[in-house]
C-alpha cells in the first residue's frame, strides 16, 4: 500500500483508470507525461509536497504494485532518499490492469511550521517511521478520520526511540 496528499477531495477516482497532468510544477521539471506520485508514508508524502499556507491535505491509500522510483526516471528530486517517491505511470497503471484501488481515508490538517518540525526530525534525528510506525509516533488519527501531529519537536524523538529503541 502507498499514500497520496491532495488538495481536492474529488480529484482522484476509484478505481483510478487513468492519470493526469500534475496540477502545480513548482520545480520545473517535465511533467509532459502523466504521473500520479504516492510515498511510503504519509509523513513523506507531506514532506515530498509544496509548503501550503491552507493546512488541509486529503489522504488517499493507494493500492498499487510496484510504482517506479523517481531516480529510475530521471527525475532530479533533492530530497529522495528522503521522501521514497515513486511514480505510477502509464506502464505502471497498465501492469496493474489498468484499474488501481484507491481510498480516501481523511483528512490532514498540519502547518507549515509543524512540516518543518517532522523534516528537523527526520533530517538531523532519524526520525523516519515506517506506515505501521508512523501513527504512533507523529499521528493522532480520529475515528472519523481527522490526522492532527501528535507531538512537537523533542516529543517526537522521544516517542521514536521508545518505539524503535534508537538513540541518534
Amino acid at each position: 500500500m502507498w499514500y497520496h496528499l491532495s488538495t481536492n477531495c474529488t480529484e482522484i477516482n476509484n478505481p483510478m483508470t487513468e492519470l493526469r497532468k500534475p496540477s502545480f510544477n513548482y520545480l520545473d521539471v517535465d511533467v509532459s507525461n502523466e504521473a500520479f506520485c504516492v510515498a511510503p508514508t504519509v509523513w513523506q508524502c507531506l514532506l515530498a509536497v509544496s509548503a501550503r499556507k491552507n493546512p488541509l491535505w486529503y489522504v488517499y491509500e493507494i493500492y498499487v504494485d510496484d510504482p517506479i522510483p523517481v531516480e529510475e526516471l530521471n527525475k532530479n528530486v533533492a530530497d529522495a532518499d528522503l521522501v521514497n517517491e515513486h511514480r505510477i505511470t502509464v506502464d505502471v497503471l497498465n501492469r496493474n490492469g489498468s484499474s488501481i484501488e484507491t481510498k480516501l481515508i481523511g483528512n490532514l490538517r498540519i502547518t507549515i511550521d509543524e512540516t518543518t518540525l517532522i523534516k528537523m526530525a527526520a533530517i538531523h534525528h532519524g526520525v523516519r517511521p515506517n506506515a505501521n510506525q508512523e501513527r504512533d509516533v507523529l499521528w493522532n488519527v480520529s475515528d472519523l478520520g481527522d490526522w492532527t501531529l501528535r507531538e512537537c519537536g523533542s516529543r517526537i524523538e522521544e516517542s521514536w526511540k521508545s518505539i524503535t529503541g534508537k538513540n541518534q
